[in-house]
């Protein structure tokens, strides 16, 4: 279950209890069982966090939000310093294919969001889209660091 992901190495605090292995998570600051989807979270947050800058206080973690009336939680959403979302992260395990359904999911969440920037990530592969006032879609090389992602600014 622990396998290399294509980021960073993190730090993570893992014990195991009666079998079960969990993590420290660095937002919740619990102990959180430890499935592959939060394998690649808890390293997505050490990256945002230790490598891009972003305030920690300002990441949500399974943010709720209604979808065509059916309750949703969003992996991740980086707020800016207005609290407006800028980000939108969807994480997937490392098994799951990062694909068109993944971003139909993140498009929904997003239809409630209105971020600027939105992610999906198996934990090997990244996709980082930035979304202009008009909806076009670009994709995006890297993750951007925090100053990037407010520079932009909201729709």
């Amino acid at each position: 279950m622990l396998e290399p992901l294509n980021l960073p190495i993190a730090p993570l605090l893992l014990s195991k209890v009666n079998s079960r292995i969990y993590v420290q998570c660095l937002l919740r600051r619990k102990k959180i069982l430890l499935t592959p989807e939060e394998w690649v979270r808890q390293h997505i947050i050490h990256l945002f966090i230790s490598e891009l800058n972003y305030p920690q206080s300002l990441i949500s973690i399974e943010k709720s939000l209604q979808v065509r009336q059916l309750s949703k939680r969003a992996d991740l959403v980086v707020h800016g310093i207005d609290g407006k979302p800028v980000l939108l992260v969807e994480c997937k395990a490392p098994h799951i294919r990062i694909c068109e359904e993944t971003f139909l999911q993140i498009s929904n969440y997003n239809s409630q969001l209105q971020s600027r920037y939105v992610m999906a990530s198996n934990g090997l592969t990244h996709v980082v889209c930035l979304i202009d006032k008009f909806g076009k879609i670009s994709l995006i090389e890297q993750f951007p660091t925090w100053s990037e992602l407010t520079q932009i600014g909201h729709y």
